[in-house]
């Protein structure tokens, strides 16, 4: 059953079931469900547009929720062999504009995440790509520790067909719309996402934002990159993490751990704004003091040193100081540039964010594992 991604489909929905064979001599494969045979075709059925590559599909739709066992049936040297319960796949009742499982979790305690999409004629599919839980889209479950983490995650979506007419939508529709939606899930400690594609907001300063436990941002699979908006927006939304790229500021207090305070930095006020600049004493200020201290120069071939290249991959997460965190001022951050300053694939959130996103994770699930056990 072709179900990496740990969906859930519903009642009358097409279920692809997939074989694939390696190293054997299969003929005329069919799976079995309930009394009925099925037909297992090798003839780029499967979505690949590929025949002869030792994959087998065909789809079904299931009448029943519950769960269900499939068989199968195939020939192999003029022999039939059949076996029973190879595959199994759980079927769960449709509500629509409900709140529905998307992806499970096995973990007692588990980090429940609610999305709802605005604007999109699948919603179900945008979600998927959004997530990526299999890894393909670049989506959240691509960035580490995410991406380690991953099945401490269970997420749930609420399903949507209403568009919002592009014309007369501005922000408050489409948050008004994305708490309707999330109102349908009434979990403990759930964390929300809204997920848009409204064009006019692209433009403005309001293509995504997040607060507490809440966060929301454009997306469009036809623009590259623009998946990065909402991933950034969760970041902010499940740890926390605070911008790293202003230098100037409206306000006088760290913002986060990720943020080094120095009062070295020299600061003049003009209209209630501040134009900071970096001094030797802030600099070295840093350096000896902020909480990132002892990973200074980690990223590149000496980790004690600074002496990453500009040619290095990782060049631009090569832990120092920088000035510039959280929109306040006297503030360093711990790299030139990660995934809450650039808003591009790849994402990388560098040691001190993924630090601080795995204490989140371990506080919510009791478990440090995959790339968190690095921060033990």
């Amino acid at each position: 059953f072709d179900n990496k991604d740990k969906t859930f489909p519903t009642e009358e929905t097409e279920v692809k079931v997939t074989l694939e064979v390696q190293g054997m001599n299969v003929g005329n494969p069919r799976f079995i469900y309930e009394k009925s045979r099925f037909q297992l075709y090798d003839d780029g059925f499967h979505g690949d547009g590929m025949a002869q590559d030792n994959l087998y599909a065909n789809t079904i739709k299931f009448s029943k929720m519950g769960k269900h066992k499939l068989g199968l049936i195939y020939t192999e040297n003029g022999r039939e062999i059949n076996s029973s319960g190879v595959a199994e796949v759980v079927i769960t009742k449709p509500v629509e504009d409900k709140c529905q499982l998307f992806i499970s979790a096995s973990n007692s305690r588990k980090i429940n995440l609610v999305v709802a999409a605005v604007g999109y004629d699948n919603s179900k599919s945008v979600i998927e790509k959004m997530i990526d839980y299999s890894g393909n889209y670049q989506g959240l479950f691509s960035v580490e520790p995410f991406k380690s983490n991953k099945d401490l995650f269970q997420v749930w979506f609420v399903a949507s067909n209403q568009r919002i007419n592009g014309v007369d939508a501005n922000l408050s529709d489409v948050l008004k719309k994305g708490y309707l939606l999330l109102s349908g899930c009434k979990i403990n400690s759930q964390i929300n996402l809204i997920i848009h594609n409204d064009s006019k907001l692209l433009l403005s300063d309001e293509a995504g934002y997040a607060k507490s436990n809440y966060g929301y941002g454009f997306y469009d699979p036809k623009i590259p990159n623009s998946s990065a908006i909402i991933i950034h927006e969760f970041f902010h939304t499940f740890a926390g993490l605070v911008d790293e790229y202003e230098t100037d500021s409206i306000g006088t207090t760290p913002a986060a751990e990720q943020c080094f305070f120095s009062p070295f930095v020299v600061c003049t006020e003009t209209n209630s704004k501040f134009n900071c600049q970096e001094t030797i004493s802030s600099y070295q200020d840093c350096l000896n003091n902020s909480l990132w201290k002892d990973k200074i120069g980690d990223g590149c071939g000496d980790s004690k040193i600074i002496d990453c290249d500009p040619k290095d991959n990782d060049y631009l997460l090569e832990v120092g100081c920088f000035l510039g965190c959280g929109r306040n001022k006297n503030l360093y951050r711990s790299t030139f540039s990660s995934a809450m300053r650039k808003i591009s694939h790849p994402l990388k959130l560098g040691i001190v964010n993924e630090k601080i996103v795995c204490s989140k994770i371990e506080t919510l699930t009791g478990q440090r594992k995959g790339k968190c056990v690095r921060y033990s």
